[in-house]
């Protein structure tokens, strides 16, 4: 790793602290923006810290300050740990440059980051998707739905990343919340089958309905099986919907 870089990133990060307080760690949009005054020269370092704290990285450093900088934790297990959560965004080296500049600027004093017990360290295991892995997630964030649905494919299938249901549903969410129908389709089957989200029958009627309004088929049959098995769940309106309606009529 760059040192300069390093050390210029960490003087960056440590004055966003020093103004706004260790807080705006969980607060990645004020702390992106914050960073980018404080550190100009080094904003396009901005996207990695904006990956890494969307993820939530920052409050594992809220939550274990106290206890590293009072010597009841060791603070390398806990940046391991971090820089694990975000390797699925960046590449190693940027997960480090990350990592270490918040920890540096806290003032935890590291020897080094280890990988943890793997055969493979994380640069081995995610280099060559990482680069892809963070250009969707940059490109759904600036509105791309198929960035957005890819990505959550890839969460729910394991390309490339740690299969995690959980983060499916939430790209998923993004792109379906923007009309992309494939992604409001894809989020009800998540919601019928509690996959990412605990089953909820009324949920998957509500986005099958999105998607079945643009004209897809298999979406308009699922809203009826919602229909048919959420009872009361099922709003009065979602019930009369003109979309199920019309698919009943095509059944018939």
């Amino acid at each position: 790793m760059d040192n300069k870089l390093l050390t210029e990133t960490t003087d960056a990060v440590k004055q966003v602290i020093d103004r706004f307080g260790i807080d705006i760690l969980a607060d990645h949009k004020r702390f992106c923006s914050a960073f980018s005054d404080f550190a100009p020269r080094l904003s396009k370092e901005n996207k990695a810290f904006f990956v890494a704290l969307s993820e939530n990285v920052g409050t594992i450093f809220i939550k274990e300050n106290s206890a590293v900088t009072g010597g009841g934790k060791p603070p390398e297990p806990i940046v391991t740990r971090a820089m694990s959560d975000i390797t699925e965004y960046l590449n190693d080296e940027k997960a480090e440059l990350v990592v270490r500049s918040i920890a540096g600027a806290l003032g935890w004093q590291m020897t080094s980051i280890q990988p943890q017990d793997n055969v493979q360290s994380p640069q081995q295991v995610f280099m060559t998707s990482s680069s892809l892995i963070e250009d969707l997630f940059r490109r759904a964030q600036n509105g791309d739905n198929d960035a957005g649905f890819n990505l959550g494919e890839r969460f729910f299938y394991g390309k490339g990343v740690k299969q995690d249901y959980a983060k499916a549903v939430k790209w998923y969410t993004v792109a379906a919340d923007r009309g992309d129908c494939s992604s409001q389709k894809k989020l009800a089957d998540c919601y019928y089958l509690g996959q990412g989200a605990e089953r909820n029958i009324a949920k998957a009627a509500y986005r099958y309905e999105q998607a079945a309004e643009q004209g897809d088929y298999d979406s308009q049959k699922a809203l009826i099986r919602c229909y048919l098995q959420g009872g009361k769940r099922i709003s009065a309106r979602q019930q009369e919907s003109r979309v199920l309606l019309k698919a009943l009529r095509r059944l018939r």
